[in-house]
């Protein structure tokens, strides 16, 4: 599983304030993405934020901070549970609730973004480049973990009462309006996990062996892969399964060859080239 966005800064909180592995192997059809905003009634950015989650008393935190200045600063790695969306209110969103009887915690099933605000009551008009972060972080991780739009919510949502505010002015429209058009649409996304079950059926029987499980989906390789497919640029058939290597500064790596293509995927930063004859192709 991915563990941390490229674009942003690692300040993490100690593991013992997180729910360890919490979203690590849940149905990609169970995660959740709530945005908030600090409300921090003075002045503050996505570091400050970051170092008081690391002390907070009360375990608060979300996997992400955007800042005014749009850095983006990363609390929570991905596959573990942050501490911002515990439990639901009275009057709470009844779309959250068979995934509160599911879980029990929200935690459980969520990634979580705080927008700073300097404001009490979040009031401070988004910065143009707080927006552009956001919602590029917001539809990574659609893209990554196959999060629809319709599973985009407010935490006023899961607390009406004592988060009513939370995230105050947040353009959420907006940002749903950007997911929407920016996903793939459902025949395209067929389209392309057809093809690339297809390559390991040819591998399979190349191979002789019919036990050797389909290529998952969802890990870096695929990732990359699925990127370039999405933007015309088609690598296939498969002639490799995954396998592990080092790049020239000896970091580890992971591979997959595509014909005379090949896939690296750097697991510690997220970071994935791909490789032709002639060299890097993107």
């Amino acid at each position: 599983m991915i563990e941390f966005y490229p674009q942003a800064k690692q300040l993490l909180v100690d593991q013992s304030r997180v729910f360890i592995g919490a979203l690590a192997n849940i149905p990609q059809s169970d995660l959740s993405i709530v945005i908030h905003k600090t409300a921090c009634d003075a002045p503050c950015t996505a570091e400050s934020v970051a170092n008081s989650f690391a002390t907070d008393t009360n375990g608060a935190s979300t996997h992400f901070i955007a800042g005014l200045d749009g850095e983006v600063v990363q609390c929570v790695m991905l596959s573990d549970g942050a501490g911002g969306n515990c439990c639901l209110e009275a009057g709470h969103d009844t779309y959250w609730d068979g995934f509160n009887a599911k879980y029990g915690n929200l935690n459980l099933c969520t990634f979580s973004i705080e927008h700073v605000d300097v404001t009490v009551d979040n009031s401070e008009t988004p910065t143009q480049a707080q927006l552009n972060s956001s919602f590029s972080l917001v539809l990574w991780l659609c893209q990554q973990f196959g999060v629809t739009a319709d599973r985009i919510k407010t935490h006023a949502s899961l607390d009406p009462i004592t988060r009513a505010l939370c995230p105050g002015n947040y353009p959420m429209d907006s940002l749903l309006t950007y997911i929407r058009r920016n996903l793939v649409n459902p025949n395209q996304e067929k389209s392309m996990l057809d093809r690339w079950n297809s390559f390991f059926v040819t591998l399979q029987k190349a191979t002789s062996n019919p036990t050797i499980p389909l290529a998952p989906t969802g890990t870096g390789i695929f990732n990359a892969w699925r990127s370039l497919y999405l933007k015309g640029t088609q690598l296939g058939p498969a002639s490799s399964y995954e396998y592990n290597s080092v790049d020239w500064g000896g970091n580890p790596i992971t591979c997959q060859d595509f014909g005379s293509y090949r896939i690296e995927y750097v697991f510690a930063t997220g970071v994935w080239h791909a490789f032709g004859p002639t060299g890097q192709v993107a």
